[in-house]
């Protein structure tokens, strides 16, 4: 699975220079492909990626230093359960598998894991989630520089806890 390819390129324009963020403001993005609908910061661009295995929707902070994934497993990967989803994703992160938590979303229950790892010899902080929701695992990530993590904590865990059902109209 090649999850982290993009986010392997994207991660290495990360910079530590500690820009510090604005008062973000949110704004919800609604995936009818996915089903389900969450906040993320207005100024955050977009990349959009398939490969053979997934589905992959990434959002990048400005200062290139707090970054959200969110993919639907497709072909053979569809038949994850969510535990392996996360496992595969540990594994790619090149991380221990740490404690993983049932945890529940605006009635999506979700496994849940955090902790921290090193991604191109950068240390990184995560939070990932993987559910089985509407016949589609989903794969949730959001990971960030230590610093970057910690500084905005409360907003990174506003984005997680936005995941919401989405019907569509």
């Amino acid at each position: 699975m090649q999850l982290n390819l993009l986010a392997l390129i994207l991660f290495g324009l990360l910079t530590a220079n500690g820009t510090p963020l604005a008062a973000q403001s949110l704004e919800w993005i609604h995936n009818p492909t996915y089903r389900i609908k969450y906040k993320v910061p207005t100024d955050w661009a977009q990349v959009r990626q398939a490969n053979d295995t997934m589905t992959l929707v990434t959002h990048v902070s400005p200062a290139n230093d707090m970054m959200l994934f969110i993919g639907k497993f497709r072909g053979a990967a569809a038949h994850f359960t969510p535990e392996k989803a996360l496992d595969k994703l540990l594994a790619d992160f090149g991380v221990n598998r740490n404690r993983i938590f049932p945890t529940k979303y605006n009635g999506i229950s979700f496994l849940e894991t955090t902790g921290s790892g090193v991604m191109n010899y950068h240390p990184v902080q995560y939070d990932a989630m993987a559910a089985t929701h509407r016949g589609n695992v989903i794969l949730v990530y959001v990971y960030a520089s230590p610093e970057a993590y910690e500084k905005h904590k409360p907003m990174m865990a506003e984005i997680v806890h936005s995941l919401s059902p989405y019907r569509g109209k």
